[in-house]
């Protein structure tokens, strides 16, 4: 889905912005991975275990509900 644009939005096809959002909130096993020197892919596997939803995931759900686009998604998380 992907709005056609027009002159207000400089053919765009988007209206102002919202935010994609991803929380760490570490637990005491991420904790101590941190504090062993673990390779952030392992921290950020174990938060995603443990419930955090990433940036991209928030965005995606955010696509699904028409509030932006797959592409505008990707084009802003994808590997950070």
């Amino acid at each position: 889905m992907k709005g056609a644009g027009c002159d207000k939005c400089n053919h765009t096809g988007f209206k102002g912005r919202v935010g994609i959002f991803e929380v760490f909130i570490p637990n005491e096993r991420m904790e101590q991975m941190a504090i062993d020197h673990a390779p952030v892919t392992q921290i950020r596997a174990a938060a995603v275990e443990n419930g955090m939803m990433t940036m991209e995931q928030d965005g995606l759900v955010k696509a699904l509900s028409g509030v932006t686009t797959v592409d505008e998604v990707w084009r802003v998380a994808r590997d950070i």
